[in-house]
């Protein structure tokens, strides 16, 4: 008897950090050829969400931590 092949599992949806990922990716112009699901299209809302709160998250901290960097600075 011939064994039958599995059959391939589903695609799975990014995670958030896949999404900023990716994102982060294909602003700096660097092309990734997964494929496992990574497409914007199979991101869930949730995800998308989650990639722009970190994004935003990240952002903010730095900001304010070169604001305080350079109050320290101004105040020395």
């Amino acid at each position: 008897m011939n064994p039958t092949p599995a059959p391939e599992p589903p695609n799975k949806r990014p995670n958030s950090f896949q999404l900023l990922g990716g994102i982060l990716a294909a602003a700096v112009g660097i092309r990734g050829n997964s494929a496992r699901g990574s497409g914007f299209a199979d991101a869930s809302t949730a995800s998308i969400l989650g990639a722009l709160l970190i994004f935003c998250t990240v952002v903010g901290a730095c900001g304010y931590a070169f604001v305080k960097a350079v109050e320290n600075a101004v105040a020395n």
